[in-house]
């Protein structure tokens, strides 16, 4: 889950996901589909050697505590391992689910 402020924009202009340093990690972009998940869209990437990478984005509003999406605590709780979080509000969100 990438939380940014403008997910739409990603969608919008979506060159950026053919311009992921992708071959440093030794693989080759090859194409890719996108999916929206209520209020959340996916870049599902397919890549050589064959795998799928999938990038979801959601507004920042995704992690708001109150109220809470459904859809958002089912995330949560399924499988979610923060990375970066500049703020503080996945830790919030974590919190407020457990």
């Amino acid at each position: 889950m990438i939380v940014v402020q403008d997910p739409d924009l990603f969608r919008r202009d979506q060159k950026w996901i053919r311009e992921l340093k992708l071959s440093d990690v030794g693989f080759r972009y090859v194409g890719h589909e996108t999916t929206k998940y209520g209020v959340v869209w996916s870049a599902h990437i397919a890549l050589e050697p064959e795998a799928e990478l999938e990038l979801t984005l959601a507004d920042e509003n995704w992690a708001s505590v109150r109220p809470m999406d459904p859809g958002t605590r089912r995330v949560v709780m399924d499988a979610f391992k923060i990375l970066i979080d500049k703020d503080g509000a996945l830790e919030r969100l974590r919190n407020a689910c457990s």
